[in-house]
């Protein structure tokens, strides 16, 4: 069969196994991006087998006929030979017309299979008509039977590629010459009719994308560009440098042919670099850039169209069909400079600039490839195919329709810029080209379709881009990268107010002048409150005032954040958080030998035991002490009871103010930041405060930041918490952070665009401020905002920034900063979006470690990962990074993408959270780790739980959390994990899982007493009381109820419940007990200890739970009971304890009872179980019990059979234990016990007015003034006797709490508050006495004598005997009355006792009273006497006080006996004595009123 008659022989099944043979081609070859382009380069060899075709001699006739056309248009036939693959045919002719012999074109290449045309390579194995590659590129219309607009549109193609073929060097020539086109009969069977091929010449070269991907690495991404180091001197940044003047030397080469097209009158309409081939020769290293090493061809132009107005000549052929294209008519060149400039960004950034994935369009990728393709536009085998892969992973291959394409968000354009190393100029020209500046939509949806009325114009020709681009070209490389343009203008991180403050100079002085204050005055704190709305920019104000403050001054900053949300909030968060940056400082800046100073300062500070509870919370702490010895748990501490549990708490508060005392100094400053202190719980505040006012010789800046609107009603914590502040010594500075003026936003336009305050921006700052109100972060975010979407743009091309006031006013006022934030976090793509929406779930915050677990899922079988999110979300200044955690830069921010999860969806989200947390753990132990995280998780996600079984666990579990919270006494958060669990305990789950009931009800009653919120207490205690179903479940909620009504004031009620829960339990006591019962358990307990020693009573320990329940409450009763039912209890718990066995409450008892011993004369039985108690409490361990029994036992007994003075450390040291173990009342106990000692002990009265002070203050940081009041009346005693009272015999001034003496003591008398009362009279007595009021000091002795039980065990109460002789005596010599004389002489019997016992306190007091009853009874000789050995004997014992009161009475005698000499000397010495004291008022009392 001839060729002719081959080329008839196609038949159907055939055309079929064609198309099926190029689908399978295209599949394979769809793995290279570059399939599409005509590419001369060769290709990869493909196992294809199809047919051949040729053209038949009868078609090279009509093609030699029209002068081999410039485009020649031909029907095809297919030769069937799977052999030898696929060929042409084809039968030229000579010049003459004579047919030569056919020549076989062999395929080489299918290029593309579309949906009307394919395109096809051909070798030619001669080089007659395929240029310099030996091809032709062939185009054949796959359709049967086209219709007349594709054949429109191949002669459209022909026409203006002949045209400008001959006027342009880009464009290459077409193959043949003519300009007419014939239509083709139909072949055999109608199988070819009106099929059509046009053909061009192979050219050397690749496409302009694939030469791109050759050059991909063309910028070393190491080297920073416009670093201003070493720039000279780095070989990789040099190469850097070389290579983008080769890509700026080829942008050149492109838009001059562009321009040469243009300037014909041609616009094409569709470039890409597709339709742009290179060929690159070899060049010289010194003609690198050299423009004949470079050749540009533009191919594919069936979308060109013609210049209005500029039609072209008439051409060889002498017609003219050129169509002009009406509907792009309007702007013919923009649209190709906007092409032009998406060329460009793919040529310098090496990424497409459009997004084409589903998360920007919201057709699905079938539908988007369908449409595309049917838009169309093939020629020359390079079809308007675009691979676009954009950040997260989207791969689509589509013919765009240019108005379908969608720019990558601006600020991904920019980014991509930077991280190619492209220089600012540079970028901006493109960015400018491309118009994705001032465009009245936003640019995150702006098209690249000319018809969009959007982007602001900058070029009118090529020929004007090409010549700002040459001008690049030509600038020194040094400048072109570092010439001054800001690189965060290109970027889009506009660092808007972290380098200077606007308008917020008159505050940043007062916190200035505050720390210089401090530092100034070593050893002092101030406190600076600084308030304001959200986003005022209160936090930005401190936090570039403290870095400067620092900078200049020195010092630590300690800053600490609450979030509102936040699940590890609390008083351990505090102390974990200052520990954490004090840490952080330390051993990043700390020198060794500094580093050793304060590892000693630290262990001397804290002791052993503090150091181990602080390297628990922070494994940096272990580095920095560095000791062996410190011991590490996992396990969170153990409690067992709710007055532990306080314990505890009080415990931590003393330790972290031990660990500030060690850190802070008179010269080592800090600056503690407590920032959003309006989220601050109350225990946290109470911390703070206990900071505060514990803060002397510590040079200290505190600044308290808050949202004052949100604390504006008084019941708000952080009210009561600053009205507090207001009431102490502390300075107090107020910073109020307003909104920003005008004026202010102006300066901020200016240093960030860098134009004149009284320029065009007056308009602009209007403008903002009107949107924003003036608010500091929603200014930042709306200049962000304009700045993202291009609205206010650096312009190249007129060298400054520019804006358009028109669109800037059609934009919205928004309410607050979350609101605008969230319309942009909308066009974040969707794994950013998904990545900070599952961050907002977790909290203000987010461990690293959480959020890649939470995540990784999204990234599944992805090549990026979740932390290319993070820092782009961190570019975008949404988060930052801190240490180990991601935090939001603002909660607004985390508002807003909260809000961006619809409502109804939050539950799931986080049930899910919560599961993927919960599943991730291998352990028990990493669920306790992270038990908080999840249940705050599962909390929120309830709603999404629809199994019984997953509520019952999430019940467990959040008791669970909240044991662990109560082990580190965060009691706050332990009380939300108990009100979550019983929330979801319905009556059924109540009766089926009644012990999970009950532990979280008594849990939840106790953390509630612990909180001080009573009123739930006590409804709680009812439920338990009416639901439970035995008694001894109702035991510890009855117990709770007890210590809260206690706290209340009101002790009698609280005892009565005691009472009625011990009578329960089979211990029955009554209110009312008689002095004999007392007095016969007395007797019992006595008898029953005969021949037992310590090592006997210690032989049982206590095992039986109930038992242990019952001496619980024995002694938790004892507290609030009557003091004649005290004894009681205290002796019931000896008994118990020698039947049953000792407990830690035993050692309690025994100290009670040696008080008793003690009170009844038998002074070495006291002293005996005061030993008992020692050594029980040493043996069971009990250190909670420290203070509570060295304050029992050093008021009675041991401060009597002791050495006064010796008592001093002793007391001070159980003070101090006292607070180590957290039992803050008996702590302040032993203090007032101590400043009693003091006070006659001291040889300074200014000494003990400064410990009580001290003292005092940790009494208020702990609120236990109640117990402090019992030491008021010595603080007011010291101040009348140092001469600062008004009446200085009266027990009136600052010290005390009301308006006198008087209406506090009727307050005292009507509570019945008989250890007050007995305190108030004594000091009333020893200041009337020692300012001769004698009538006065009577009073207060009758009173006293009034008490029911004056508690003559404390300190006051031995004294205040031998102070009632002295008054009684003075009395009597004033009245003769033989009453007197008769009380005198009784005191003195007890006083003769006391001195038998103890000598050393007692023996000089005796003394001065015989003295005193001599110089009564007129025995002038025993009285001169005993007044010379009580004034040597007080010295001797070293009691200042008491030499001086002696010198004074003998004065007083001598002066009676008219014996001056003497009486001017003991007055004289008196008076001396009295100064050397500190007693300025008595000497100057004493002097007015006995001149010697």
């Amino acid at each position: 069969m001839d060729a002719q008659a081959m080329s008839m022989s196609i038949t159907s099944s055939m055309m079929d196994g064609i198309h099926s043979i190029i689908m399978e081609t295209e599949e394979k070859l769809m793995k290279d991006e570059n399939n599409v382009s005509e590419d001369t380069s060769e290709p990869a060899p493909q196992e294809v087998h199809v047919q051949t075709m040729s053209i038949t001699p009868s078609m090279m006739d009509d093609i030699h006929s029209i002068a081999m056309d410039s485009i020649a248009t031909l029907p095809i036939s297919l030769i069937g030979d799977d052999q030898n693959g696929v060929s042409i045919i084809i039968n030229e002719a000579s010049l003459d017309g004579e047919v030569q012999q056919p020549r076989i074109l062999q395929l080489s290449h299918c290029l593309h299979v579309g949906s009307w045309a394919n395109v096809y390579r051909f070798d030619v194995p001669t080089n007659s008509c395929s240029g310099e590659t030996g091809a032709i590129i062939a185009k054949a219309i796959s359709e049967q039977n086209p219709d007349d607009s594709k054949i429109e549109r191949l002669r459209k193609e022909r026409e203006i590629s002949t045209w400008l073929s001959t006027q342009c060097s880009a464009v290459r020539a077409p193959i043949g010459n003519a300009c007419r086109m014939e239509m083709i009969p139909g072949t055999q069977d109608g199988m070819l009719n009106n099929a059509r091929v046009i053909c061009f010449e192979g050219t050397p070269g690749i496409t302009l994308r694939k030469w791109i991907q050759s050059k991909q690495n063309h910028l070393d991404n190491s080297v920073p560009t416009g670093s201003s180091t070493g720039h000279n001197d780095n070989g990789m940044e040099d190469r850097n440098r070389r290579h983008l003047m080769s890509y700026i030397s080829l942008a050149c080469h492109i838009i001059k042919a562009l321009a040469e097209i243009h300037e014909v009158g041609v616009v094409l309409n569709n470039i890409s670099v597709e339709h742009i081939l290179i060929n690159e020769t070899q060049c010289n290293e010194e003609n690198h850039d050299d423009d004949s090493c470079i050749t540009v061809r533009i191919i594919s132009l069936g979308s060109a169209s013609i210049i209005p107005g500029k039609m072209p000549q008439k051409n060889e052929m002498g017609t003219n069909s050129f169509t002009v294209d009406e509907e792009n008519g309007k702007t013919p060149v923009q649209n190709d400079l906007r092409s032009l400039g998406d060329v460009l960004f793919e040529l310098f950034s090496g990424q497409c600039p459009y997004n084409l994935s589903t998360e920007h369009n919201n057709d699905n990728i079938n539908q988007i490839k369908r449409t595309l393709e049917d838009n169309a536009d093939f020629t020359d085998g390079v079809a308007d195919v675009v691979e676009c892969q954009d950040d997260i992973g989207c791969n689509i291959q589509t013919n765009v329709k240019l108005s379908s394409r969608r720019y990558r968000p601006l600020r991904e354009l920019r980014s991509l810029l930077i991280k190619s190393l492209v220089p600012p100029h540079l970028s901006i020209f493109i960015l400018e080209l491309m118009r994705t500046f001032g465009s009245v939509e936003s640019t995150r949806n702006i098209s690249s379709d000319a018809d969009v009325a959007s982007g602001y114009p900058y070029y009118d020709s090529a020929r004007e881009v090409s010549n700002h681009l040459h001008s690049m070209k030509t600038l020194d490389p040094n400048d072109l990268f570092f010439e001054s343009v800001d690189q965060d203008a290109i970027s889009g991180r506009l660092d808007l107010v972290s380098k200077k403050l606007y308008g917020r100079e008159n505050q940043k002085a007062v916190l200035l002048d505050a720390y210089k204050r401090v530092i100034d005055n070593a050893g002092e704190c101030e406190v600076v409150m600084v308030s304001g709305f959200s986003g005022a920019g209160k936090t930005t104000f401190i936090e570039q005032s403290i870095h400067q403050l620092i900078k200049q001054k020195g010092g630590i900053l300690l800053p600490i954040k609450f979030d509102r949300k936040h699940v590890e909030c609390g008083t351990l968060s505090i102390i974990a958080a200052v520990l954490k940056s004090f840490c952080k400082t330390i051993i990043t800046s700390e020198e060794s030998e500094k580093l050793s100073r304060l590892k000693n300062d630290l262990k001397q500070a804290i002791g052993a035991e503090g150091i181990n509870l602080l390297a628990n919370l922070s494994p940096d702490f272990c580095r920095i002490i560095d000791d062996s010895s410190i011991s590490i748990s996992r396990e969170p501490n153990s409690v067992d009871n709710t007055g532990s549990w306080m314990q505890q708490k009080n415990r931590f508060n003393y330790i972290f103010r031990l660990l500030v005392g060690a850190i802070a100094g008179p010269n080592k400053p800090i600056i503690l930041f407590l920032d959003d202190l309006q989220w601050a719980d109350a225990a946290s505040l109470d911390l703070i405060r206990s900071i505060i006012l514990d803060s002397e010789d510590r040079s200290m800046l505190v600044i308290e930041s808050f949202r004052d609107n949100e604390v504006s009603h008084n019941d708000h914590p952080l009210s009561s918490h600053l009205r507090e502040l207001k009431m102490t010594s502390i300075p107090l500075e107020e910073i109020k952070i307003n909104n920003m003026t005008k004026i202010d936003i102006k300066k901020i336009l200016f240093a960030v665009i860098g134009m004149p305050e009284q320029s065009k921006t007056d308009l602009l700052a209007d403008i903002i401020y009107r949107k924003t109100g003036g608010n500091a972060l929603l200014v930042i975010q709306f200049v962000k905002y304009l700045w993202d979407d291009g609205l206010l743009w650096f312009s190249f091309h007129q060298k400054c920034w520019q804006w358009d006031n028109r669109t800037l006013e059609l934009k919205s006022i928004f309410k607050n900063a979350a609101e605008l934030i969230f319309q942009k976090m909308l066009f974040l793509p969707t794994d950013i979006q998904l990545m900070l929406k599952k961050m907002a779930c977790i909290g203000s915050q987010c461990d690293i470690t959480i959020l890649h677990l939470i995540c990784s899922d999204d990234f599944a079988g992805r090549e990026s990962d979740e932390f290319s999110n993070v820092d782009t979300a961190v570019d975008e200044g949404l988060i930052k990074k801190n240490a180990s955690k991601y935090v939001f830069a603002h909660d607004q921010i985390k508002s807003a993408a909260y809000s961006l999860i619809p409502e109804e969806q939050r539950a799931s989200w986080h049930f899910w959270i919560g599961k993927k947390i919960l599943s991730s753990c291998d352990s028990e132990e990493e669920i306790e780790r992270t038990i908080f995280l999840i249940a705050d998780q599962l909390n929120r996600g309830k709603l999404s739980m629809k199994e019984e079984a997953e509520l019952i666990s999430l019940i467990e579990l959040n008791y669970r959390a909240a044991k662990k919270a109560i082990s580190s006494s965060m009691f706050s958060n332990a009380s939300h994990y108990l009100k979550e669990g019983i929330s979801l305990l319905d009556e059924t789950r109540c009766e089926t899982h009644h012990r999970l009931w009950i532990s979280l009800f008594v849990s939840y009653a106790e953390t509630e007493y612990c909180n001080g919120n009573f009123e739930n207490v006590r409804n709680t205690v009812n439920s338990i009381i009416a639901h439970a179903k035995s008694f001894s479940d109702k035991i510890p909620a009855y117990k709770t109820l007890c210590l809260c009504v206690g706290s209340g004031k009101s002790y009698r009620r609280a005892a009565q419940i005691g009472l009625d829960v011990l009578g329960q339990l089979g211990e029955h006591f009554s209110m009312n007990q008689s002095q004999v019962t007392v007095m016969a358990e007395f007797l019992k307990t006595k008898f029953l200890l005969l021949g037992k020693d310590v090592d006997i009573i210690m032989s049982k320990v206590m095992e039986d739970k109930q038992m242990l329940v019952i001496m619980d409450l024995l002694e938790t009763t004892s507290i609030y009971c009557p003091t004649n039912l005290m004894p009681l209890l205290s002796l019931r718990i000896i008994q118990l304890s020698l039947s049953h066995g000792v407990c830690v409450n035993t050692a309690t008892s025994f100290a009670f009872y040696s008080g008793m011993l003690c009170h009844v004369g038998d002074v070495s039985g006291a002293y005996k179980y005061g030993k008992f108690a020692l050594d029980i409490m040493q043996r069971m361990q009990a250190k909670e019990k420290y203070c509570r029994i060295y304050s029992l036992l050093y008021c009675t007994v041991f401060i009597k059979t002791n050495r006064m003075h010796s008592c001093l450390d002793p007391v001070l040291e159980a003070q101090r234990e006292g607070l180590k173990v957290g039992d803050t009342s008996y702590a302040t106990l032993c203090a007032v016990i101590y400043c009693n000692i003091a006070f006659r002990c001291k040889k300074k009265l200014s000494l003990v007015k400064k410990i009580s002070i001290d003292l005092k203050k940790e009494a208020k940081v702990y609120k236990q003034d109640s117990v402090w009041n019992l030491a008021l009346p010595l603080e007011q005693a010291i101040l009348n006797l140092m001469g600062r009272a008004d009446k200085p015999s009266l027990l009136d001034g600052d010290a005390i709490p009301v308006e006198n003496i008087d209406v506090w003591m009727a307050i005292a008398e009507g509570f019945k508050a008989e250890r007050l009362l007995c305190a108030m009279y004594y000091w009333q007595m020893l200041v009337a006495y020692m300012f001769d009021d004698i009538e006065l000091a009577i009073k207060m002795v009758e009173k006293y004598l009034d008490l029911k039980d004056p508690f003559e065990g404390l300190v006051v109460g031995s004294e205040i005997i031998f102070l009632y002789g002295l008054t009684s005596l003075a009395q009597a010599r004033k009245v003769k009355e033989d009453i007197w004389k008769r009380r005198g002489h009784e005191f003195m019997k007890k006083v003769k006792k006391l001195a038998k016992d103890y000598p050393s306190s007692y023996q000089h007091k005796l003394l001065l009273l015989e003295a005193e009853s001599a110089f009564n009874a007129g025995n002038k000789r025993k009285a001169s006497e005993k007044y010379e050995l009580a004034v040597t004997l007080s010295r001797n014992n070293e009691f200042i006080q008491d030499q001086a009161l002696s010198c004074e009475l003998a004065g007083n005698f001598y002066a009676k006996q008219h014996n001056e000499y003497k009486a001017s000397h003991y007055y004289g010495k008196a008076h001396e004595l009295y100064l050397e004291w500190g007693a300025k008022g008595k000497a100057d009392h004493l002097r007015e009123n006995y001149p010697f």
